[in-house]
This record gives structure tokens, sequence and C-alpha cells, in this order.
């Protein structure tokens, strides 16, 4: 299935099967990450069989279930929280494809048990359970073109593209706190100040990629 099919059908899942990622899977999925973290700079961190990680009061209230994978984006130096979106949620579209669901985690984890997985020097940004999902995950209330970018009538067909995917990406509480606007060829994109907004960004600049069928070279 290619991305954009992909990207439509997606939905934050966060009751699992109380069942192990298959050995195969494992291997493919720790290559993926090795690579990501390989092409942006990250420490990125696959947990696999460890059901600490959720095991606290905050994942329950998030009526999370069986969380025993998850992927821990964390690195060093600044601007972390858009590249760990970024690169995160093209991690998303990789489990995806292996038959997985997700779901960004910003705060309902059990901390203590996470941050045994951080080295020095560095810093958590958040979380991505994944697992093999007991059901598909919910749709969910969006805003309209008008609400998040400078669309009209007169935009190209890949600004309307991009915006489109763009509103599919997943935000903290659904919040959609970003602005895409297209100024000549180029695309400005800013967060607005809110939780995980810039976390969100990075989301929404990937998507944005997918749908438009631009590059990184398209940002401002």
């Amino acid at each position: 299935m290619d991305l954009k099919n992909l990207m439509e059908q997606r939905h934050s899942v966060r009751k699992y099967l109380d069942r192990k990622i298959d050995e195969p899977i494992v291997e493919i999925i720790e290559k993926k990450v090795e690579e990501i973290n390989s092409e942006s700079g990250l420490n990125i961190k696959a947990v696999f069989d460890d059901k600490e990680g959720f095991d606290s009061k905050l994942a329950k209230y998030g009526k999370f279930e069986n969380v025993s994978n998850f992927l821990i984006l964390k690195g060093k130096g600044n601007n972390l929280s858009e590249t760990c979106g970024y690169f995160g949620e093209k991690l998303v579209f990789e489990l995806m494809q292996l038959g997985l669901g997700t779901c960004w985690v910003a705060l309902t984890y059990n901390k203590k048990n996470i941050k045994k997985y951080i080295e020095p020097k560095e810093n958590l940004i958040i979380v991505i359970s994944f697992g093999y999902p007991e059901n598909q995950g919910y749709t969910r209330k969006s805003k309209s073109k008008s609400q998040v970018s400078n669309v009209d009538e007169n935009s190209p067909q890949w600004f309307v593209d991009g915006v489109n995917a763009a509103l599919l990406a997943p935000t903290a509480v659904n919040q959609q706190k970003f602005m895409l606007k297209l100024v000549d060829d180029k695309v400005e994109a800013k967060a607005k100040f809110a939780p995980c907004a810039k976390i969100d960004l990075g989301i929404v600049k990937y998507h944005f990629e997918i749908g438009s069928g631009k590059d990184k070279s398209i940002w401002i």
C-alpha cells in the first residue's frame, strides 16, 4: 500500500493484542530505526516486550492496553522536537506497512521506567506505542483547509493536496495548531503556541511532503 493510502487509513491505536512481535518483523523494525537514526542524527530506540513502560495510572487513564512495544524518540542538541516529529511519523508509516498499529504518546507512559533507556545528556522528546492492534482506532474531527492555511481557489493543486495531507496528521489532543502559507513557490510552516506544537509541526511537514509530492526544499 502506498503512503497516501496509509495516511488516509491511519488512526491512533491504544489497545493492542497481548502478542509478541514476530522476530522477522523485530529485525525489520530495528533496521529501519538504525536507518532513520543515521539520516536524522537522533538516537531513537525501539523497545520490545517491556510491559513496564506503560505500567502506570496515567497509562490506564489514557485507556492504553497491552502496550509492551514502543519507540523512544530522543537525542542530543537543539530543535529536537520538530525533528522527532518528522522522523517519528516516517517510522509510523514503516510500522503500519508491517501491519502494526501505533499511537503518539506525550505524557501517559511510565516516565521512571522509560528513563532507563535514556543515555547521559540525551533529551527524551516523546514515545510512540506500537503492536498488533486490537482495533484500527477511530476517526476524529478535523479543521478545514482555510483554518490551517492560506489556500484559495488560485492555489496550485500540489499545495491543496499537501494541506489535505497535513490535516490527516496526528496532533496532540487533536489541536491542529499549525499554519501553512504558500509564498510564491515555497511554503512557510509555523507552529502556534500549544503543547507539543513543535513535534506536531514535524509530523505535519512529513504529511505535507507526501501529499504534495514535494521534498524538504519546499520549506522556507
